[in-house]
This record gives C-alpha cells, structure tokens and sequence, in this order.
C-alpha cells in the first residue's frame, strides 16, 4: 500500500508514560537545570527520560482507545539504582525501546498495562536485551554528551527486549511504511505521557498534548517536534512510540509505529519557585521538561530489528507487521 496515495487521516503520536516515579536523580537534574533558561533554534542539548506536563486528559485521545502495544519497563543495575522507560511490543514477547534503556542494565522488567483507570499491570522479566551499537553514536561517556546537527547521523538510540514469556494482554504494534516522511507529508501530532500537575508531580493518571510537525535532524533519521506552548516532554521516561494513526482494512483508525523517542530539547521550567522549593526541596530536584522531542524512525532500521530479533530468539522467527 502506498504511503503517499493511501495514507488516510493521518495522526503522528508520540506516546510515553511512566509508572509512578520518585524524585529524579541529582545528577540528572543538576544536568537539567543548565538548560532551562534556553531558547535553542536547533535541537542541541538534549536530555533522557521524557513524560507529559500539562497535558490533556487520556479520556480525549483522538482515537478513542488505549493502544494496547504500550508498555513500561523497569530496570535495575548492577549498583542497584532503579530506572524507567517505556516501549512498545512488536510481538506478544518482543519489546522495542530506546537503547539508553537497557545499556548496563543487571535486570529488566517489563510492565504490561491491564487497566488504564487506575493503571494495573502484568509484570514480566525480560529474559534477553540488546542495545543498538550506536545506541549513543558509538561512543563513550554520557549519553548524548557529544550530540549535535552534525553527527546525528551516527546516533541509533535503539533496544529490544524479549519477555521470558508472551503476554495476551498486549496488542502488537504494526510498522509504518518504511518510506513515510514526517517531515513532507501532512500529519496531526500527539505526544501521551503521565499526567503531572503544576508542580511536576506524577498524580497516576495519563495525558497527551498537541505536536507540531517535526523536521529531521541534519541528514539523520532522527526527527524532533515541538510541543504545544505550556506543554512538553520531562525527565523519568524514555524509548515511548512514535505512532502514526491511520484508517486500517478492517476499519476504524489504528496505530502505526514510526519511530521510538529518545530525548527532550530545550529545557523550561514554569512555576513559582518558591512553591516548586516546597514541593521539592530543592529546585534541582524539579523534573525537567523540553519543548520539544525527538525521536528515532523506526524504518531506517528494520535490518537490525529482525537481525537482533533472530540472534535473541534464533530458529524462532517473529515476523514484523507493517501497514
């Protein structure tokens, strides 16, 4: 089926959201907290782990039901500090995340959401991961420490999972035309995430908030999307689908994977000080937002999806669905 001739009203969805989180950690908010006074025309400084601020409530998502390949992952180090992300099943076993979630990491867990009101789960272990060699540009050191226009190219923020058993509570997701560009054809874009108040709490509930159209990043397959003023993308979740939501052959609208978010741009902060020092005692400790995302397309790297799918599963083969 042809993208360009067959795609009909198109959504572009960034979808990422968290179990309930505890405060971020210092070092990352003291990485935050350098750039919340930046209004960056280009997409540097990016930072992890991104969730929904001020945000509109679930019960309005445009297609009217809670996509069902979404799903939350837990991971511990061998230091034993906990961290989480969100991916997205592509079988009833077989997770895709951004490749920061799972680098490093002793153990894995994945969430699988049984209820949306109030969230309910199916907890999994994984029992197998792999991070895409150019997870962060093949490089060492921080993650996206060395990031900017010009080598973006190098970067692959990719990871799949495998559960140590298939869950029916999933739906997997299907792929996207490997040829359909965000940044040329006409799109309506979301971002979903928790629900935080004014004060950066995650209060349980799910949002979601207007994007706008994304522009690729240098001649990278990456792209990144600004939010809706007043809303945006913070610290605490990663590797989120990117979905494009289109008229399926049975009928009725349906989501299909474009790409896997990696990082915010251009941090914010709103709010009194003096009442987020409350909250948080410490205004270091404030989750960090950006106004816009990025995100990894996922069709620019299928070869390496099935790749590490057979090398992880060998002589079981989990065949990808695509529009």
């Amino acid at each position: 089926m042809s993208a360009r001739n067959k795609w009909l009203s198109l959504s572009l969805v960034v979808i990422g959201f968290a179990a309930l989180l505890s405060g971020p950690r210092p070092e990352t908010s003291r990485h935050i907290a350098s750039l919340l006074r930046m209004d960056l025309p280009a997409p540097k400084n990016p930072n992890l782990h991104q969730a929904i601020y001020n945000g509109n409530d679930l019960a309005q998502e445009p297609l009217g039901h809670f996509p069902r390949f979404l799903v939350l992952i837990e991971s511990v180090t061998a230091a034993g500090q906990t961290s989480y992300c969100t991916g997205t099943a592509i079988a009833p076993d077989v997770v895709l995340t951004a490749g920061h979630c799972v680098v490093g990491m002793e153990s894995l867990n994945v969430k699988v959401i049984t209820n949306n009101d109030p969230l309910e789960f199916q907890t999994i272990p994984a029992r197998a991961w792999k991070h895409h060699p150019q997870y962060n540009g093949g490089r060492e050191g921080r993650m996206l420490g060395e990031f900017n226009e010009q080598n973006a190219h190098e970067y692959k923020d990719l990871g799949l999972i495998v559960m140590s058993s298939p869950s029916s509570h999933v739906e997997p997701a299907a792929l996207a035309p490997r040829d359909f560009d965000p940044a040329t054809q006409e799109a309506w874009l979301f971002v979903f995430g928790p629900t935080r108040d004014s004060q950066y709490r995650i209060t349980g509930g799910l949002s979601f908030a207007d994007v706008q159209r994304p522009r690729v990043i240098g001649s990278s397959k990456l792209y990144v999307a600004p939010v809706k003023s007043g809303q945006g993308w913070c610290v605490r979740d990663s590797g989120g689908p990117v979905t494009i939501a289109a008229e399926s052959a049975q009928g009725g609208q349906q989501h299909y994977l474009l790409g896997v978010g990696f990082a915010f741009f251009d941090g914010f902060r709103n709010g009194d000080p003096a009442d987020l020092k409350k909250v948080w005692g410490d205004l270091n400790r404030v989750p960090g937002c950006g106004a816009r995302v990025g995100f990894t397309l996922v069709g620019s790297e299928i070869g390496w999806i099935e790749s590490t799918i057979e090398e992880l599963l060998p002589g079981q083969p989990r065949p990808l669905q695509f529009y």
